[in-house]
């Protein structure tokens, strides 16, 4: 489920570009190719903010549980993922640590973990997160 999950939108087709609803003059050089990259970074740090949950889930649903699939509302998402793809966007055009994008991709990248503890806090899950196991027995809250 995660793997299907879009968490911004780019298509020069249609004229869609989030990004751009950030940084309209970025907007003719982002192409979507970090979409990827960005999405492997949130999966890496919410597993590592939501460990807990996921540890939980894995108690009481089984080793196969992962939290990134359970997402009910991946759009809470899209801040956060924005906002690091601009960084990585920002860091490749910037050519020294002193010019206007590496100062884009700093505020970009002091924004990213912000965002992210804020949708974090406003995920909802596609399964009982209060269900507790205990031995054979399971115990719903």
């Amino acid at each position: 489920m995660w793997d299907s999950i879009t968490l911004y939108e780019i298509d020069t087709e249609d004229g869609v570009n989030e990004l751009a609803d950030f940084e309209p003059v970025l907007a003719a050089s982002a192409d979507g190719s970090e979409h990827t990259e960005v999405k492997a970074r949130l999966a890496d740090d919410l597993r590592n903010r939501l460990r807990h949950i996921d540890e939980k889930g894995k108690d009481v649903y089984g080793e196969d549980f992962d939290i990134l699939d359970n997402i009910a509302n991946p759009s809470v998402l899209k801040v956060p993922a924005v906002y690091a793809a601009l960084e990585m966007i920002f860091r490749g055009k910037s050519v020294s640590h002193l010019d206007t994008f590496a100062k884009k991709a700093e505020m970009y990248g002091d924004l990213y973990p912000k965002a992210l503890d804020s949708a974090a806090r406003r995920l909802n899950w596609t399964v009982d997160m209060a269900k507790r196991r205990t031995g054979r027995i399971t115990i719903t809250r």
